[in-house]
């Protein structure tokens, strides 16, 4: 694979070229006549780490793959248009091909693919800091079968670092955030089109007599209803269906993503969902959205629905309209971010109404100083309404937070683990910050000294791990405290299972998750087995309990969970009492 330079640009010293501002369509872009590039491959790059990744690919499955909405939206952009497309996402065929070395055999996949069939075009979709090596590999295979086979790139990477991606001689074009009337006007341009000339597109990056040009995005979609939806059918919407079923449990069902809006007005500094869909609030119709649904329904029979949405409540009466539709359809469905600051508890009561099973929302910190200086507006009070309404009206809510800012001191950092604890929302997620290119936090790494973008390794960046240390704490302390917490409130103090709650299914349901997905999580397999057991299911706690002692001599295992096993708690006495029942002994 080619060698991309690692070395990191701040994305503001990108110069750039306005682009002529049109009220283009997607129905304007269409193309009469022969077309040079007609049948086009979307490929999504594997979400799992370039280096590493070995075992079992069903193990970790419903980490790495989920469905493609972006793509889906492409798809349909592109088939409305008139073009033949494909797409190929190599982990899922590495899952109905094959089980092993992840790293190994997905370029196997991803080589048979490309050498075996022909394509006039092949656009990668690249979404994650962590994994780009992935689409440098996918455009590397492209051009070694044929040199003359356009290559364009999009996604969250990308679009992050635009220099650095197209440093890499085998990728032609990058599409920049909002991708389909950029990419059908690329298209349109390659294929001779009229309407529209290559130096007018906006958000395209692509090289000329040598030199990087690059167009300042002017096409955001304002009339989000005018997209088609999401083509399932060529995305294969039936594959996922079943990857999912055969990797769950239970028969909890597939949740197929929607979004219902793009764009975020916030600045909160570690995020950049603003580089892909910008500043300005735009949203579907609640008619739009319902629109979608009943073809979820009655095409492809689903009736659970994860909405992607980034601040789906903004506007609180298109949300109860919503509700409303929902309600009447009869499904159940859930959103993965509920900003607390625009939500009450007329919308949290009209959700759970229409069939809405969970919620997210993000606090982030518990410190209003360092809420202050992410540009975050989080009301922690008011969050706490929020949290306890749901509880009282039974709808399981998640709560995230971020820790290892480089402003927090311990003090900061152990504020926000102490007030989750005292809010018990029905989960808590603990994510360290990891300073993505593009976003205000990274530049404010690098001018502080924390990030070097000679050496960064971009390859490190993940929120299990931190990316920076401070004068206040080093990296292993950010990292063994936010994982302690995570271990003592979601599980050895979770309050559904040893405490007052009252979810114990909905603890059950992450519990599961966490044996499934990861093999060696001793307090997963001892939580599960204890909720199990209160549920009345002996058989299955039992063999969760004989599973749970196996793991005990296992060296790695004790170093990361040895110290919970010595605690006086509720959850771990539980676990010794039946080793001792069972003439064992646990050496601690």
């Amino acid at each position: 694979m080619k060698n991309v330079s690692n070395r990191i640009l701040l994305q503001k010293n990108i110069s750039r070229t306005k682009a002529s501002k049109k009220d283009m369509k997607l129905s304007d872009l269409s193309v009469t006549g022969e077309r040079k590039y007609r049948k086009i491959l979307l490929v999504k790059s594997p979400a799992t780490l370039w280096s590493g990744g070995g075992g079992a690919i069903s193990a970790n499955i419903a980490e790495v793959i989920n469905i493609p909405l972006g793509i889906g939206y492409l798809a349909s952009a592109l088939s409305e248009g008139g073009y033949e497309v494909e797409m190929f996402d190599p982990q899922l065929d590495l899952y109905f091909v094959d089980d092993g070395n992840t790293v190994e055999k997905l370029k196997r996949v991803i080589r048979e693919r490309l050498e075996h069939r022909n394509y006039d075009l092949v656009g990668i979709s690249s979404m994650y800091v962590y994994a780009h090596q992935w689409a440098h590999y996918i455009a590397e295979v492209v051009k070694e079968v044929n040199r003359e086979v356009p290559v364009i790139i999009g996604g969250g990477h990308p679009t992050l670092m635009i220099e650095e991606t197209m440093d890499d001689q085998n990728i032609d074009y990058l599409v920049e955030g909002e991708g389909e009337v950029t990419l059908l006007s690329l298209l349109h341009a390659l294929n001779g089109g009229q309407q529209v000339a290559m130096d007018e597109i906006g958000g395209l990056a692509y090289r000329e007599g040598g030199h990087l040009i690059t167009r300042d995005r002017d096409n955001y979609i304002w009339d989000l209803d005018s997209l088609p939806f999401p083509d399932w059918d060529i995305v294969g919407l039936e594959k996922y269906i079943k990857m999912f079923n055969d990797t769950s449990l239970e028969d909890y069902g597939v949740s197929v993503p929607m979004v219902t809006e793009r764009g975020c007005p916030y600045q909160c500094t570690f995020c950049n969902v603003s580089d892909s869909w910008g500043y300005s609030f735009r949203k579907r119709s609640p008619q739009n959205v319902l629109d979608e649904v009943d073809i979820l329904i009655n095409r492809y029979d689903i009736r659970d629905i994860v909405f992607v949405d980034d601040n789906m409540t903004i506007d609180k009466q298109r949300m109860l309209d919503i509700c409303d539709g929902l309600k009447q359809r009869n499904v159940t469905w859930q959103v993965v971010n509920m900003a607390s600051f625009n939500s009450n508890e007329k919308i949290v009561r009209a959700m759970k109404e229409s069939g809405c099973k969970k919620v997210s929302i993000s606090i982030e910190s518990a410190s209003p100083r360092i809420l202050k200086k992410m540009k975050k507006p989080v009301n922690l009070d008011k969050s706490l309404v929020i949290i306890n309404e749901c509880k009282k009206i039974g709808l399981p809510i998640t709560a995230n937070f971020v820790t290892g800012m480089h402003y927090e001191t311990k003090e900061d950092i152990m504020k926000t683990f102490e007030w989750a604890e005292i809010a018990k929302a029905d989960w808590s997620t603990f994510s360290i910050l990891a300073p993505y290119p593009g976003t205000e936090i990274f530049d404010q790494c690098v001018e502080d000294g924390y990030l070097n973008t000679d050496t960064v390794d971009l390859g490190w960046f993940s929120h299990r791990n931190a990316a920076i240390e401070t004068e206040h704490w080093n990296k292993e302390w950010v990292t063994d405290q936010t994982y302690h917490h995570n271990l003592m409130i979601n599980f050895v103090k979770n309050h559904n299972l040893v405490g007052d709650g009252k979810n114990l299914d909905f603890a059950i349901g992450f519990f599961e998750y966490v044996v499934l997905h990861h093999k060696k999580h001793l307090l997963g397999a001892i939580a599960l087995a204890y909720a199990m057991k209160k549920r009345g299911n002996k058989e299955k706690a039992e063999a969760l309990l004989e599973h749970a002692l196996e793991m005990v001599d296992d060296e790695e295992i004790q170093q990361v969970f040895g110290r919970y096993l010595a605690m006086d708690e509720e959850l771990i006495n539980f676990f010794h009492q039946w080793c001792d029942a069972h003439a064992e002994v646990v050496e601690l």
